[in-house]
């Protein structure tokens, strides 16, 4: 089993996220799609917005690092939103959206915040994007506004968010996937947004929006079974590509699995320590968090990495 994508990243200095990038530069950018001949932006709305930058080459061997960086709410504000006033799971084709107006000043308040402005990379989460962060802005701006013009704003918060964190790299085509893809009112506004791109579904390279991401996670794993990076530093922020965590079948977990009180844990974690120092003491190619230390392992689940095969903690 494949799991935990973000540790080792972080472990090198990354972010741990977005995941995603590493995946759209092998596919979307592939031969097969003829995108060697365009900016290609890949736009990716879930809960949050990210986006992966495929620059054309700017000469016969040069190849532009992939950029990507997650450029704030996706879909997730709306959805909150629409659970609470309409006990609905999500705004279905953005109709909610699409009957109100939006309130300039809502919007300016909005793109006030700190994240939007950040360089990247950088990466959020609903942890931060969240309820309580729209209840804290709508009071901040001391207006009651109509919640139907709440929410046209949150989705053309989304549009214009994404169009001035990509503005800079002058992209020929958006392509957009996760369910975003499928909400009419935003991709309207997406186009709008970018009146000089075009903006389309991955459906229409052959990938289904709705497949995009779980077939990421699929080729991340493969990419860790063959021992390949699944990282972009260019993305992260991390030294160095690395390669994901992967559980194997050894004596060691099949241990763990089957039973052992916690001073047991503890037990293989003390004898795993000097291998994991030596790893440490090697440099960059065997780079261990310090929270894989034994003095820090309290946890119930032992891992062996890919790659390095130090005993890790999980969290």
């Amino acid at each position: 089993t494949v799991a935990d994508f973000r540790r080792r990243d972080m472990a090198a200095g990354g972010q741990g996220a977005p995941l995603a990038p590493a995946f759209h530069a092998a596919i979307f950018s592939s031969k097969m799609f003829d995108s060697d001949s365009q900016t290609r932006v890949i736009l990716n709305i879930g809960g949050i917005a990210n986006v992966t930058v495929l620059p054309k080459p700017l000469a016969e061997s040069t190849q532009p690092s992939v950029i990507g960086f997650d450029t704030g709410p996706g879909n997730g504000l709306m959805d909150a939103r629409i659970q609470h006033h309409q006990q609905q799971p999500y705004d279905k084709d953005g109709q909610w959206a699409a009957a109100g107006t939006v309130n300039p000043q809502l919007l300016e308040q909005f793109l006030r915040d700190d994240f939007f402005s950040r360089t990247p990379p950088k990466s959020t989460g609903r942890e931060y994007f969240n309820l309580a962060w729209l209840e804290q802005q709508l009071n901040q701006l001391g207006t009651t506004i109509d919640p139907v013009n709440v929410q046209a704003t949150l989705s053309e918060l989304t549009a214009s968010s994404v169009q001035t964190a990509v503005a800079q790299f002058a992209a020929d085509s958006i392509v957009v996937c996760g369910g975003g893809a499928r909400n009419n009112d935003l991709m309207q506004r997406l186009s709008e947004q970018f009146s000089t791109a075009t903006v389309v579904a991955s459906d229409e390279l052959g990938l289904s929006a709705d497949w995009v991401e779980a077939v990421a996670f699929a080729w991340l794993a493969r990419e860790s079974l063959a021992h390949r990076p699944g990282n972009l530093p260019s993305v992260t922020g991390a030294r160095r590509a690395v390669v994901h965590l992967y559980n194997s079948t050894s004596s060691l977990q099949r241990r763990v699995v089957f039973g052992l009180d916690r001073a047991g844990i503890r037990d293989i974690a003390v004898r795993a320590a000097p291998k994991v120092a030596e790893l440490r003491d090697r440099g960059p190619e065997a780079e261990v968090a310090p929270a894989y230390s034994p003095e820090r392992f309290t946890g119930a689940n032992m891992h062996l990495a890919a790659g390095p095969r130090e005993a890790v903690r999980d969290d």
